[in-house]
């Protein structure tokens, strides 16, 4: 295998970064069509009202959620980075600590099947190991997964393996403009 010149390497990452923000600009066209418009200081209202209260949804990441001020109710959320470097286990270290906090969350992965995700939730939120899940090494009497049952059974977890633009504009229909999107 030959390895890439710097200036391959560049054009690849400019590329994808060009991908990535056709991708944002879609989705982003994609929910201003789902919801009426609000005028600037309507949202910048809400903004601040939900500051003062405390309010929006924690992602248990205290820089996290430091820098972003806490996530409000229907903002979009996209992780991305190189391969193998833990976008995942972000993405569901922090749905695992909003679905405990009962806010609804869509998860739309590309890379996972919806077991697969719901493994991996489960061993974060369970504290099992995913070796154990993967290999069908666990008690199904475990009180863990009992509680880890409940918060699935609470409907406030949503995983979409695919990522077509129609299939977007009516999940985002299905699920009211609470919903954090990931």
């Amino acid at each position: 295998m030959q390895q890439k010149t710097s200036e391959e390497l560049n054009q690849e990452i400019q590329n994808d970064i060009a991908n990535l923000y056709s991708k944002i600009r879609q989705l982003e066209a994609l929910l201003e069509m789902s919801s009426p418009p609000l005028s600037l200081l309507d949202n910048w209202d809400k903004e601040m009202a939900l500051l003062q209260q405390g309010g929006g949804v924690c992602s248990g990441i205290a820089s996290i959620d430091d820098f972003f001020y806490r996530f409000k109710p229907g903002q979009l959320i996209i992780i991305g980075a190189r391969t193998s470097v833990g976008k995942t286990a972000l993405a569901l270290s922090m749905i695992a600590n909003m679905i405990v906090q009962e806010k609804k969350v869509l998860l739309f992965s590309l890379e996972m099947s919806k077991t697969e995700n719901i493994n991996r939730l489960a061993s974060i939120l369970t504290g099992i190991s995913l070796y154990d899940f993967m290999n069908n090494k666990i008690e199904t009497t475990d009180t863990r997964l009992n509680n880890f049952r409940k918060l699935l059974d609470a409907g406030n977890l949503f995983i979409e393996v695919s990522c077509k633009p129609e299939l977007i504009r009516s999940k985002i229909s299905e699920i009211n403009e609470n919903t954090i999107l990931m």
